[in-house]
């Protein structure tokens, strides 16, 4: 049987094209104007402008000497090659409407450091929320005051943002010298932030930055990426974290349990004399304008427990 063959069917273009004449292919949505790239939103932790002086263009001048301003951080390449410097981010800073930066010299060469001020950085210029751009200016702030108090001369940062995120204990700095070892732990704040108290918490932990706190997050760090720093404070100080009864999850009534610490045995890895010191840093923002922070609640503990 021979195959059957069809016809094809003619096409009539020109009734396609009147049918069509009067459509329109192109979207009614309309982009929304892009967003700076810089900072996502205006910051109260950013300095105020009457901190600044400006020349007749607008120009901010008296800066501290160490101190240099960027007008656009998307475009100037200044703020790009200074990665290895502290650099603070934010939003319409002097009225530019656009995202201005604040770069503080000299470079910074010590690896946690820098990690810990490039992770804050981030956190301004590609926040995730409503609070970190305040959360870094706490952390830039908090270790820049550590660095250029005498006090802390010879402390080395050992725990900072370049290893950590969320609650917890900020930094965590060292100083050694022949007789003895000091763990620094600071706790960074924003403009305006204060200490956290937690209701839910076992009396002696329920206060940030108490002795019972610092050691249940000491505690918390020895099951992630702090183990052998946390492990190493712990061992030195002769203590070993344990979870009392009335700390317990059932005795909480179904919270989260949290860590006490008690005596292992002499304190091993070291001769020397090993404490823990604490203080809270607040930043604050002086004319010029220039970073600083206010160091209060200074405690030293011989042993853990």
């Amino acid at each position: 049987m021979p195959p059957i063959r069809r016809t094809r069917r003619q096409v009539d273009y020109h009734a396609v094209e009147h049918r069509y004449s009067g459509l329109s292919f192109t979207s009614p949505y309309s982009r929304p104007a892009p967003r700076p790239t810089g900072c996502a939103r205006q910051s109260g932790s950013a300095p105020a402008r009457t901190l600044f002086t400006f020349d007749t263009q607008g120009v901010p001048t008296s800066l501290p000497p160490n101190v240099s301003w960027v007008g656009d951080i998307d475009t100037d390449m200044y703020w790009l090659l200074s990665f290895n410097r502290i650099r603070l981010a934010y939003f319409d800073m002097t009225g530019t409407k656009k995202a201005e930066g604040l770069v503080i010299s000299p470079n910074v060469t010590d690896p946690c450091l820098t990690a810990h001020y490039q992770k804050a950085t981030k956190m301004m210029t590609r926040p995730k929320t409503n609070t970190d751009a305040t959360e870094a200016t706490g952390e830039i702030a908090a270790a820049y005051a550590i660095g250029q108090d005498p006090q802390y001369a010879g402390f080395v940062m050992k725990w900072g943002l370049g290893q950590h995120a969320g609650a917890g204990i900020d930094q965590i700095w060292k100083r050694s010298d022949s007789t003895s070892i000091t763990y620094l732990i600071v706790e960074a704040k924003g403009p305006g932030q204060s200490l956290r108290y937690d209701r839910f918490a076992p009396s002696g932990v329920d206060t940030q930055m108490s002795k019972g706190w610092i050691v249940d997050r000491l505690a918390r760090m020895q099951s992630g990426q702090g183990a052998a720093l946390a492990g190493k404070i712990f061992k030195r100080m002769g203590a070993r974290s344990f979870v009392p009864s009335h700390y317990s999850q059932q005795a909480l009534g179904g919270g989260k349990s949290y860590y006490a610490a008690q005596q292992s045995g002499q304190p091993t890895g070291t001769t020397k004399t090993v404490r823990v010191q604490t203080v809270v840093a607040t930043a604050s923002w002086s004319h010029g304008p220039r970073l600083g922070a206010t160091l209060s609640g200074q405690a030293t503990y011989t042993d853990l427990f």
